[in-house]
């Protein structure tokens, strides 16, 4: 159980060890199942190349939190976890902007394609008038 001068200790720290643990824990989770649905080849490979870096990222922070306060304090965020969720949010917009841009790159293909297929379709459909035409 933890007492009030060890959750004072790690209030400069950022986090106790039970969440370190907890981050440790979800990180190495998180390459299992990307590493698992990527065998499967249910997830592709850049995908699961940035997941997996978010999971690398998830423990490193676990195991050597003191570089991630020492940035903190860098940019005048002198109590860390303030930090982990400014960083956090960071780094889901830019994978937010990654999967619009991937989003919109496949409707672009997707609808060529529904183009190409249309066009493909009429030039092998006979023409009005043409012999064999009911």
């Amino acid at each position: 159980m933890t007492n009030a001068s060890d959750l004072q200790a790690h209030a400069l720290t950022g986090a106790t060890p039970h969440a370190r643990m907890l981050v440790a824990a979800l990180g190495v989770a998180l390459c299992i199942w990307v590493m698992t649905k990527i065998r499967n080849r249910r997830l592709m490979i850049p995908i699961g190349t940035l997941l997996l870096a978010g999971g690398v990222a998830l423990m490193a922070f676990s195991a050597f939190p003191q570089p991630f306060d020492r940035l903190a304090s860098f940019f005048g965020v002198y109590y860390p976890p303030v930090f982990y969720l400014v960083l956090s949010n960071v780094a889901l917009t830019l994978l937010l902007l990654h999967f619009g841009l991937r989003l919109s790159v496949v409707d672009e293909r997707c609808r060529k394609l529904a183009q190409n297929l249309t066009l493909l379709e009429a030039s092998l459909r006979p023409e009005d008038g043409a012999p064999g035409k009911k």
